[in-house]
Formats: C-alpha cells, structure tokens, sequence
C-alpha cells in the first residue's frame, strides 16, 4: 500500500477494538483502477487531513500489507477513533466471469480503485449508544460522525477529485458512480452491485458527490459544499446508514 510511512506504534489502548466484528466505513470510489499515481496521491492527502493522525505501524492486527491504520479526532465530542484503511484495487472480469454465478464479491468490466476508511462499530460503542439502526433518528452522534467523515474526503478531493464517496456500516464497495456498462452489470445477487442515483441520495444521505456528478443526477435535496466543492449531504433521519 502507498501512502506515508508509518513510523510508530499504535496507541496500546486503542488495539483492543479491532479484532474482528463489523465496521462503519466512509468508502471513496477514487475512479477507474490501475492509476498507481493517483492512488499514491489520495492516500497522501488523507494523512495530512488535520483531524487524522497516522498512519502506524501494522502491528495492531493481521491485516496485509493492504492495509495501515490511524486515528479520526473529533473535536466536538472530544474522542479518539481508532480505523483501518484498505486500499481495493479491483480487477477488470473476463467475459466468461461475468457470465459466472457468484456468491461474494462484485465483477466488472469497469473496475475502480477505492479507499474505505473502517472504524470499528465496539470502538463506536466505547463511546456512543449504537442500537443498530443507524438512524439519526435514534442515534444523533451520526450526524457528528457523518461530519466529520465528510471533512476527511473534502481534504482529499481537493487534490484528487473522488468519483463518489459513501458512509455506513459496512459499506467499503458499494454506491458506485453510474456508467451505462455499468447499469447492464448491476443485478449480481449477493452482494448487489449498486449504482448511486437521485432517489437514493435524497432518501438515505450521508453521501459526498462531485458536482459534474451532482448535476448529472439532479437529486431534489438539500447538500452542503464542502471547501473544495464537493456536496455533502448529510444523513436523512430516518434512513438506515448501511451497507447497498
């Protein structure tokens, strides 16, 4: 994995949170796969966001060498989250995997590279009330959350523009940006292989979209600009913030 060099140990009272169990993730799709640059530059930019510390060295937990970690500071709650960062770098699938049943995974003649930031849902609950919904409704720290996330893949977009970039609990590889190819690949069983479109931005939220995508789209709610003009629209209240 590119990116900084890690150069110290993880905070020990942090480790505890991350063997197994699930994560909530802000998951960027950084464009087509394969743009080695572009890859090395996104994950430079995302170290130097003022409210993440890292990375650190990968002795936390058994993770390749695909993955580093860090800390996301919030600063209106005053808390320290531990995450896991995961490079994927899709593949293209022939003709004949396409044509395959699968179980687990997702095949596309239009692969992206991504970076799925994972923050573990027990280090979630260390200082949250997580009732499993992932509603606002009932969980009014994912507002916060959500916020700060969003300020992670502004830093980011700033200086490479992200394709689209998605927030919940397991959600690494879902809400892909929309192509034509991509519609016809769209119905693939477990996992779906889900395309962003207006109704789901104005149902659900806590999505950050570039504006020619914005425009393309045309979503009937309200979004934020974010300083390097990406739109954030924060979570709906009511809309479980989860995996496509």
């Amino acid at each position: 994995m590119t990116g900084a060099d890690p150069q110290r140990e993880f905070p020990e009272n942090l480790k505890c949170y991350f063997p197994g169990g699930p994560d909530f993730d802000l998951s960027l799709e950084l464009g087509r796969a394969g743009n080695d640059r572009y890859v090395h530059t996104a994950l430079s930019r995302l170290w130097m966001c003022p409210n993440v510390d890292g990375p650190f060295l990968d002795s936390v937990v058994p993770g390749g060498p695909e993955c580093q970690f860090g800390i996301l500071q919030i600063a209106q709650a005053a808390l320290k989250l531990p995450f896991i960062l995961r490079c994927i770098r899709e593949q293209r699938a022939s003709e004949q995997d396409l044509r395959s049943e699968i179980q687990f995974g997702i095949q596309t003649q239009e692969p992206s590279d991504w970076l799925t930031l994972g923050i573990p849902v027990r280090a979630l609950r260390a200082h949250w009330s997580v009732d499993n919904s992932w509603r606002v409704a009932t969980q009014s720290w994912l507002s916060t959350l959500c916020a700060a996330l969003a300020g992670v893949a502004d830093n980011i977009h700033s200086h490479v523009p992200l394709a689209v970039g998605v927030m919940g609990e397991e959600t690494s590889g879902c809400w892909r940006s929309p192509t034509p190819l991509r519609a016809k690949e769209a119905h693939q069983g477990y996992p779906p292989f889900a395309l962003l479109n207006a109704e789901v931005i104005e149902n659900r939220g806590a999505f950050v979209v570039p504006p020619a995508l914005w425009t393309r789209l045309a979503p009937r709610t309200a979004s934020v600009v974010l300083t390097s003009g990406l739109l954030y629209v924060p979570p709906h209240p009511n809309a479980a913030l989860t995996g496509a």
